[in-house]
């Protein structure tokens, strides 16, 4: 709770100086400034022994709720381009850092990296049928009220299989691993989980990734035409996921009527 409160607040204090400095909206400091935040955000909770992720994740949302509203829809589209444009880059150290150190893996910690992909798939398969057999049992009570046109679809045996299979592993789970003390478990014990977490993620990325695709063709999940569909559904919205981001302030949510008054101002967009 800590983590999410403060990765909030943090955010709120730095999407201040976006509404009252006011910027064009489009600028390249301003893409920055929305780029290096995160590191902020991330130092401040890590220094108060708070999950610096769980923070970082509540201050995005924030961010991305109110902040975008400070910007015109070149500057959105410019953000979202260099955002993920860094993102791709880290990705792809993470997996080259996860390669090498896959390489150095010896022998005798190889046991103890297969038996840490068993229990990470058991594990991964108990908690889909208990969380997918949960929901189902509240959509049932939930049809029982609503008309037949408004029922909500069950979470297939089809669907539990490919949540199964599409659990990758990655930064976070590497940035755990990292974070462990070395007083609770020695610092040899510390690097076989880390070892271990480097080939987890090299190997449910090589098997899982690679077998997405044909699972969701051979299950019926998915078609070529839906994903032409898919393809032309997106480019027709492109134009509207890169506007400013606009909530209702008179839903009755007084706590984000509070924020877009405090963070944005009343009747402010940018065009």
């Amino acid at each position: 709770a800590g983590s999410m409160v403060l990765g909030a607040c943090v955010a709120a204090a730095l999407i201040l100086p976006l509404r009252f400095i006011k910027l064009p909206g489009k600028t390249l400091p301003e893409v920055f400034y929305i780029f290096l935040t995160p590191y902020l955000v991330y130092a401040w909770a890590e220094t108060w022994d708070l999950s610096g992720i769980i923070a970082c994740l509540f201050a995005g949302i924030i961010f991305r709720t109110y902040g975008a509203q400070h910007l015109t829809a070149e500057g959105l589209h410019k953000v979202e381009s260099f955002l993920e444009t860094m993102g791709r880059f880290a990705d792809s150290g993470v997996f080259i850092l996860c390669g090498c150190s896959t390489a150095l893996i010896d022998a005798g910690g190889l046991s103890f990296c297969l038996w840490g992909l068993i229990l990470c798939l058991f594990s991964r398969a108990v908690m889909v049928l208990v969380c997918g057999g949960m929901s189902n049992v509240m959509k049932a009570m939930r049809n029982r009220r609503r008309s037949e046109s408004l029922q909500e679809q069950f979470i297939t045996w089809k669907h539990k299989f490919m949540i199964w299979l599409s659990g990758l592993r990655g930064g976070i789970g590497i940035m755990l691993a990292l974070e462990i003390d070395e007083q609770w478990c020695g610092s040899r014990n510390k690097e076989r989980i880390i070892n271990c977490t480097f080939f987890l993620v090299v190997t449910l990325l090589f098997v899982c990734g690679s077998l997405t695709e044909p699972c969701l063709t051979v299950l019926g999940l998915v078609t070529s035409k839906m994903g032409m569909d898919a393809g032309d559904e997106n480019q027709s919205s492109e134009a509207a996921d890169t506007a400013p981001l606009e909530r209702d302030g008179s839903s009755g949510n007084w706590i984000h009527s509070f924020c877009q008054c405090v963070l944005v101002g009343e009747g402010r967009h940018r065009s």
